[in-house]
């Protein structure tokens, strides 16, 4: 069921930001999957926070992404 979440965020993600050409946040990463993942038959709660880091922001341990944060950012189709 999880493959299957993924596998659509995956193709919302390319349809979004490479098709579309829109910029989606590391905020908007998080919640567009987790809401996917909420969708399927048995999901419980995550495991542990996503951690959706763009950028420089994948290299920190545990980073987790929030509004107004200053290390917030965005996947843009040639990031």
């Amino acid at each position: 069921e999880d493959g299957a979440a993924m596998a659509h965020f995956m193709a919302w993600l390319e349809r979004t930001v490479v098709e579309e050409g829109k910029a989606v946040s590391e905020v908007e990463i998080d919640s567009k999957l987790t809401g996917l993942r909420a969708e399927r038959d048995g999901f419980l709660e995550v495991s542990f926070p996503t951690i959706a880091g763009v950028g420089s922001n994948g290299a920190i341990i545990h980073y987790s992404a929030q509004e107004g944060s200053p290390l917030l950012k965005y996947l843009e189709r040639n990031t």
